[in-house]
């Protein structure tokens, strides 16, 4: 007979191990591809119609693990559909190395948020390379005509619900570079013509009369001034809000501090101090 402590660890041990094997043996797989000698497998949440995790092995050996979250029915979707989870065919050189990568679209399945886009690499080894948070539209890759490597276009959300509704928020674009490490801000693919001075004019007329008819700055306003900022026509964007905002309306200066200081709140923030050759304090 067993003395007691040798029974108890074996039930520990057993207590431990069974349900690990069957969490092994009930994992289910939603997709499965191979790529470049990798099996990529898309394990199942057994919760809810999402993917919980990628699996990624070589020669039957474990490579890599990690979360990866979207809708099942996305990984059945064309390669480069509009709701596919692969932006781009598995394998396509993504960063202009002649090597193939991998590009992968993660939504987690709220109202309109949140998508983030993942470049992984298959040489040397299977790791990420990137990942792109596009929050409430998915961040898109484009090739340049040229060839080489792929940029990314996504949207700044940081003016989301600021002062206004979702549906009128600003969502100036930002466009960017591999620089053969990261993806970081291109400030010569982001830079756009200033505008002419009958197109300023203009602009100033029709804000002026939006504002003056609310009685309070309008959403257009700083989607108009946010346009020229991530244009790298910061100083367009300041003139703009000078002359449109009625000099009988009392909050010029707070609204501007306010501005500001959300703008200073953008991940790409440094980046457009850059572009617009602004002091940086």
């Amino acid at each position: 007979m067993q003395s007691l402590p040798r029974a108890l660890a074996a039930l520990l041990f057993c207590l431990s191990v069974i349900p690990f094997a069957q969490a092994q043996t009930t994992e289910k797989i939603a997709k499965s591809l191979k790529l470049d000698g990798y099996e990529i497998q898309f394990i199942a949440d057994p919760e809810i119609p999402f993917t919980a995790s990628m699996k990624v092995s070589r020669e039957g050996q474990p490579v890599y693990r990690g979360a990866f979250v979207t809708h099942l029915g996305a990984l059945d979707e064309e390669p480069g559909a509009r709701n596919s989870a692969f932006p781009l065919p598995p394998g396509t050189d993504v960063t202009g190395n002649g090597k193939p990568n991998l590009a992968l679209l993660a939504f987690s399945g709220g109202a309109h948020c949140c998508f983030t886009l993942e470049i992984y690499q298959l040489e040397p080894n299977f790791a990420q390379l990137a990942k792109i948070e596009g929050e409430n539209s998915p961040p898109l890759l484009k090739q340049p005509e040229e060839g080489g490597a792929y940029t990314i276009e996504l949207a700044d959300w940081t003016f989301a619900y600021w002062h206004a509704p979702f549906v009128e928020a600003p969502s100036p674009l930002v466009v960017l570079a591999w620089t053969g490490k990261d993806y970081q801000p291109d400030a010569d693919l982001m830079r756009k013509e200033p505008l002419t001075e009958n197109a300023l004019d203009r602009k100033v007329a029709e804000l002026g009369k939006q504002i003056g008819d609310a009685g309070k700055p309008v959403p257009s306003l700083w989607r108009e001034m946010l346009e020229l900022i991530y244009g790298g026509n910061g100083d367009q964007a300041f003139d703009l809000l000078d002359r449109a905002w009625p000099e009988d309306l009392a909050g010029r200066s707070a609204y501007l501090l306010q501005f500001g200081a959300q703008l200073g709140l953008s991940p790409y923030y440094a980046a457009l101090i850059s572009l617009n050759a602004w002091p940086d304090f």
